[in-house]
């Protein structure tokens, strides 16, 4: 998965986190749909761990080391034109 795919998966499996969460705080004893979010969860962290680990960090809370790698990556308006991705993940 390139650096925009996983971005847009990790958007994805946020998504269905907090869909799984709302649904959850209505019906407490689904066991389906707790048994969903443990997965969902699973899946979105271990999304995120990839993207920081490739990319750097996605949020300030992932910036760890000796520095504040947090600002080495270029912030959305400092992308070219051209790079920025349009609402179907390509460029435009």
């Amino acid at each position: 998965m390139n650096k925009d795919e996983l971005l847009r998966y990790i958007q994805e499996l946020a998504f269905r986190k907090t869909e799984t969460e709302l649904f959850l705080d209505t019906h407490p004893d689904c066991r389906d749909a707790l048994d969903l979010y443990r997965r969902n969860l699973e899946m979105l962290e271990a999304a995120t761990a990839e993207y920081n680990n490739k990319y750097g960090p996605l949020t300030a809370t992932a910036a760890v080391g000796d520095s504040w790698s947090w600002i080495k990556s270029p912030w959305p308006w400092q992308l070219a034109e051209g790079d920025m991705p349009t609402a179907k993940g390509g460029k435009r």
